[in-house]
């Protein structure tokens, strides 16, 4: 009987001091958990290892997290470039179709005082409603067929200007602004598309990168009246270098002079009460003096800028990377140009927007009047044809320079300041234009307004570019073709008006336009100072 006690006393003994053994071990035993991630996630289990099993699965999963980094910072570097390169490459397709066009719009005035300038007021017009069917041109035919219709539509217009007939000028000018609307929404809603793939980044640092490459695209793209004017200018000077013996610049400006005497481009003798006389019909003599325009000068006009056209629909046809569209699902099923009307009214009622629209016409009547008014009036009457186009070469490229500035000085000034800028800039040049008289020996002068002109255009533009893009970060395609389509009808009114209406009555006019544009975008410019003190005191916080 004793020895059972004993016997079961001996094997608890035991026991126990294998349970002392097994706790010694655990303490200094480590214990590590797992857990897969994944599309599924399985149930945690626990391994127990030693620590140098456990520093040694440690170090692993430190080396995989650091390659799945750098394959994410390879990737991400890889399609920003992808961005980047179709974003370079639509910007140049833009300078290549376009630079043609602009040339010929700063010598309309000048070529075909009357008819030229009816044709650029169509254009614009149709332009300004034919930008409501761009989603729906889109979502059809997409940017590369709409690159190549829209360009063979400026070749069009590019061939009306050597064969001139007042018919088929208005009639290319319609097609051309049917087709230059949806191309401008087309072009927006690839670059939308195309910058929302950065989709790895958050939002804040979205709208950065989305800032740079719009300004990038932008800058790129709008340096099209520089390179065309340029490109004019060399065509003046070669085709006086053809016709050595004619000489042709000297035969084009007495041409022009001729029609400066007969169509009151020298507004200064015929102009009366603000009104150009009725009795004096533009269109019969341009008609009977078809010489105004050399056809040699139109022949090498098409010879370059035909090719360039097409050579910038190539590029996209063939470069540009297709970037699917994410179409939205409407839940009232509406169609896509029932939703475009819709986006359109919403943003016309924004209380913001609202204040920007008077400037946003005014830099359409501007527009027109330097290219319009500007070069008839002034460079052609005093300094004659030929200086045309170097003087909106100097237009096109202030203007360009202009725009990066502004970017470069809005890191270090206030918005207000730079608006104060470009209102002091655009009043002074206002003024110089209402009391100067133009002669030929103040040839400087031209090039001064032109520069200045171009700076201002930049200033007001960039100003308003950047607000749209700061309130729409996320759908800005729609309000940036809204903001065309403002500039477009402020120019098809002017461009209407300019052939009938003295030159002294559309500098008031835009000095009067100025004035209530200015005071709008005044409240909306320190509104928006305002908010941005107030998020920058909010991060502080």
């Amino acid at each position: 009987m004793d020895q059972a006690p004993k016997e079961c006393r001996k094997s608890l003994d035991q026991l126990l001091e294998q349970a002392l053994a097994e706790r010694s071990r655990e303490e200094e035993q480590v214990e590590v958990t797992y857990e897969l991630t994944g599309d599924y996630a399985p149930e945690q289990r626990g391994y127990r290892l030693n620590p140098e099993d456990a520093a040694a699965a440690i170090s692993s999963r430190n080396k995989d997290e650091e390659e799945d980094e750098n394959e994410e910072t390879v990737g991400s570097i890889h399609l920003e470039r992808k961005v980047m390169k179709n974003s370079i490459i639509l910007a140049v397709s833009v300078v290549l179709c376009f630079s043609g066009f602009s040339a010929l719009q700063s010598l309309q005035s000048s070529f075909f005082p009357a008819i030229g300038l009816q044709s650029l007021s169509v254009l614009y017009f149709f332009a300004t409603f034919s930008c409501i069917c761009g989603p729906i041109i889109d979502q059809k035919i997409g940017i590369k067929w709409t690159f190549l219709i829209v360009s063979l539509l400026e070749a069009l217009y590019v061939l009306a200007f050597h064969y001139y007939h007042p018919f088929a000028l208005i009639t290319c000018a319609i097609f051309l602004g049917l087709g230059l609307g949806p191309m401008i929404r087309v072009q927006k809603s690839y670059l939308s598309r195309n910058i929302s793939r950065l989709s790895y980044v958050t939002q804040a640092m979205r709208n950065k990168i989305q800032q740079r490459y719009l300004r990038i695209f932008f800058l790129t793209s709008k340096s099209f009246c520089f390179w065309g004017n340029l490109a004019a200018a060399m065509i003046m000077e070669y085709a006086g270098g053809m016709y050595p013996d004619s000489s042709f610049l000297s035969n084009v400006t007495e041409n022009a002079v001729t029609v400066i005497q007969h169509t009151e481009l020298c507004y200064e003798r015929l102009c009366k009460n603000g009104i150009y006389p009725v009795e004096s019909d533009p269109d019969d003599d341009l008609i009977e003096s078809t010489t105004t325009v050399p056809s040699g000068a139109t022949k090498v006009f098409i010879y370059v800028f035909t090719p360039t056209i097409a050579l910038g629909a190539l590029i996209v046809f063939i470069f540009l990377e297709k970037v699917e569209a994410l179409l939205e699902q409407d839940p009232m099923e509406r169609s896509l140009f029932h939703q475009t009307m819709r986006q359109m009214r919403l943003i016309l009622v924004d209380k913001n927007v609202r204040l920007a629209l008077p400037m946003l016409i005014f830099i359409g009547i501007e527009k027109a009047f330097i290219f319009g008014d500007f070069t008839r009036a002034y460079i052609s009457c005093a300094l004659g044809l030929q200086s045309v186009s170097f003087t909106m070469m100097c237009l096109g490229g202030a203007h360009t320079l202009g725009s990066i500035g502004v970017n470069l000085f809005s890191q270090h000034f206030q918005r207000p300041i730079i608006m104060a800028g470009g209102l002091v800039c655009q009043s002074g040049l206002l003024m110089v234009l209402w009391l100067w008289t133009p002669v030929k020996d103040d040839a400087a002068v031209f090039y001064v307004i032109a520069g200045g002109w171009g700076l201002c255009n930049a200033i007001w533009e960039t100003l308003t570019l950047t607000f749209l893009a700061a309130t729409y970060p996320d759908d800005w395609q729609a309000p940036f073709c809204t903001y065309y389509q403002l500039q477009w009808f402020g120019m098809a009114i002017s461009f209407c008006l300019s052939p009938y209406l003295c030159t002294e009555i559309k500098i008031l006019a835009l000095a009067i336009f100025l004035a209530a544009a200015i005071i709008p975008y005044t409240i909306l410019e320190f509104r928006l100072h305002h908010r941005s003190q107030m998020q920058n005191r909010t991060e502080m916080l």
